[in-house]
């Protein structure tokens, strides 16, 4: 068995993957949930169940890294429209907002982000979810709807963001010859 030396860019699964403990071949189809992903307008990112959630708690895939890193778990609520926390690498949000993309800084309290310690970013956000928690359900609908347009625009600078990625891109391509 192979001893892996643990720093900060090693991945949780490198150990699978380095001493074949687990097969780490990735599913064809979704077996758990075949509902979500069958049928020409069901998807994971048109999910029934998000009529029923106001803010999607984000788990990124690493907490760790040296650097932001979004995987399709912070697209969803995006996709989705809804409102959003992500407990991922140090300063994700400031990585989105890079983008074009808005967060929720005047609902919730995002200082998590800034927070290098990464136990010390999950504790904060737990805060900031609880203290969003206490609020009465008619302010978080209303909170929706009186920002309906930032949902919007997260919801149109996502489906821009693959041509202006590719276009980018390119152009960086095509300049360092």
């Amino acid at each position: 068995m192979n001893i892996i030396e643990i720093n900060p860019v090693t991945r949780v699964n490198d150990r699978f993957i380095t001493d074949q403990s687990i097969d780490c071949t990735p599913p064809k189809h979704d077996y758990c949930d075949a509902l979500i992903t069958s049928g020409a307008n069901q998807t994971r990112h048109r999910a029934g169940f998000y009529e029923n959630v106001a803010l999607d708690i984000v788990n990124e895939t690493v907490l760790d890294y040296p650097y932001p890193y979004i995987s399709e778990k912070t697209i969803r609520p995006i996709a989705c429209k809804r409102m959003f926390v992500i407990l991922g690498p140090y300063k994700i949000l400031q990585f989105l907002k890079s983008f074009g993309f808005q967060t929720w800084d005047d609902i919730l309290d995002e200082s998590y982000d800034n927070i290098q310690d990464p136990q010390a970013r999950f504790l904060s956000l737990i805060q900031s979810v609880d203290e969003f928690c206490k609020l009465p359900l008619d302010v978080v609908k209303q909170v929706l709807v009186d920002r309906r347009h930032r949902l919007d625009h997260n919801y149109n600078t996502l489906r821009d963001l693959r041509a202006k990625e590719i276009s980018r891109l390119s152009f960086l391509f095509e300049n360092s010859k």
